[in-house]
């Protein structure tokens, strides 16, 4: 969350912003959500909001275990964790493999790992990532597409195959699955997941897993426009994360109420029917359609919440510690 003018706010950090790739005033966001394969509307898991100023002593990598921690409270060991670049970090490998997690995570360029040879046997000498990837044997091709801005772009012929690998900050063999044809670099993704080479199905579910997550990445963009979270004008750190948990509550209760209950199913279909969201053409999420008509519930009742904040103590959110 980025906020360039609001000199103010508590707490603010330097951050990236992965929409402009410059550094500004911000906080940073640790987001979970979840989906299935072939699942167009992802659902909300964690979202916390984490300021290095207000914890100089903390991480955001502490932060992400601690949530992984609670994820994992929840949901066991089912599933499988999948994560961008951010990722590829030694902490988030040794996780995973204490809790006997399976992960797909793609991998950063400068990462350096060890041969395995066609008997298994771990070769001595690391080598670049990249070196392996342009060596890897691709055999198998297939059309795709890729979901960029909120839709599925043009699809494309990309070739895949995979090798095994020996990742040193984990002491285990693992797959290096990888995918080229979207770009002048290798797509490279690490998974412990069993893999045969030869096997097309194999090989292209750990990409389809991996895919899977950029449909989750419409999560963020859906929250940050239909929702305004990047228009906090709360100066105290406490409101500030306070407003984020109530968007999370608001979101949450969308998705699995309105967005997946079975109840709700002809509502549902009526509402895609009559609503002509802004961005109707660029993602036929669900949501986007939920969240034209509740604008238009709500935009008939705003005087009532004026009457009900005029009412309330103006600090009592200052109370709250969500």
């Amino acid at each position: 969350i980025t906020k360039p003018y609001a000199q103010s706010m508590e707490n603010l950090s330097t951050v990236r912003d992965g929409d402009k790739g410059t550094l500004g005033l911000g906080y940073n966001q640790v987001v979970v959500t979840a989906t299935e394969l072939g699942d167009e509307n992802p659902s909300i898991l964690a979202n916390s909001l984490f300021s290095k100023k207000a914890n100089p002593d903390v991480t955001s990598t502490d932060v992400a275990i601690d949530i992984l921690n609670k994820i994992t409270e929840v949901y066991g060991n089912q599933g499988v964790r999948t994560q961008d670049r951010y990722f590829d970090n030694k902490h988030f490998y040794r996780y995973f493999i204490a809790h006997n997690q399976s992960f797909v995570t793609r991998v950063k360029v400068n990462r350096k790992l060890l041969r395995v040879n066609s008997s298994g046997k771990v070769l001595p000498g690391k080598v670049s990532i990249l070196t392996l990837a342009k060596n890897c044997r691709t055999p198998h091709k297939f059309l795709t597409k890729i979901w960029e801005n909120g839709k599925w772009q043009e699809r494309k012929q990309v070739r895949i195959g995979s090798r095994k690998v020996f990742l040193p900050c984990i002491n285990r063999i693992v797959t290096l699955v990888v995918i080229k044809g979207f770009g002048t670099k290798p797509m490279m993704l690490l998974t412990n997941i069993d893999v045969n080479p030869r096997n097309e199905t194999d090989v292209l579910k750990i990409y389809r897993i991996y895919r899977a997550r950029w449909k989750c990445e419409e999560w963020i963009r859906y929250i940050k426009t239909e929702y305004n979270l990047e228009d906090i004008r709360a100066l105290n750190w406490l409101s500030i994360k306070n407003i984020v948990s109530f968007v999370n509550f608001a979101v949450t209760f969308i998705v699995r109420r309105l967005g997946y209950s079975p109840q709700l199913r002809i509502s549902r279909e009526k509402i895609k029917r009559i609503s002509k969201p802004i961005y109707f053409e660029k993602a036929k999420m669900t949501l986007y359609m939920l969240s034209s008509v509740i604008k238009e519930v709500l935009k008939n009742i705003s005087a009532k919440f004026r009457e009900l904040r005029k009412e309330m103590e103006s600090d009592i959110q200052l109370e709250l510690d969500l």
